[in-house]
């Protein structure tokens, strides 16, 4: 499993990703991501399997010059059913933990693709 970083992603045809979407530029000083409302397919196409929705609590600071910190994103898995290439469009929704408490809404393309083939 991979993390993808990036509103636009893809995996092969038959994998389970482990997706994390960073909401950090949302985010006030101080404030973090509370909770994941929902993470759901908006485009109307069937097959989409999203599992274990939670905010990051692990900090990764694998990427130079790109940190996300604890409370900074939500991960979830992601996998289908399609047999084909397809490619899906998902909706984040999540709360945070200021005052006033933010609603943060975002979309993003993740995309199935048939493996390479090595000759």
């Amino acid at each position: 499993m991979s993390d993808q970083y990036y509103p636009n992603a893809t995996a092969n045809i038959g994998s389970n990703q482990i997706v994390t979407l960073y909401l950090g530029d949302y985010l006030s000083s101080g404030e973090s991501v509370d909770s994941v409302v929902s993470v759901t397919e908006v485009s109307g196409k069937t097959g989409l399997s999203i599992a274990n929705t939670q905010v990051n609590t692990v900090a990764d600071y694998s990427e130079p010059d790109f940190d996300i910190d604890i409370g900074d994103a939500v991960q979830f898995q992601l996998s289908t059913s399609s047999t084909v290439p397809i490619t899906y469009l998902v909706k984040v929704v999540a709360l945070t933990n200021g005052t006033p408490a933010q609603t943060i809404t975002e979309f993003f393309y993740y995309s199935f693709i048939e493996p390479c083939e090595v000759e």
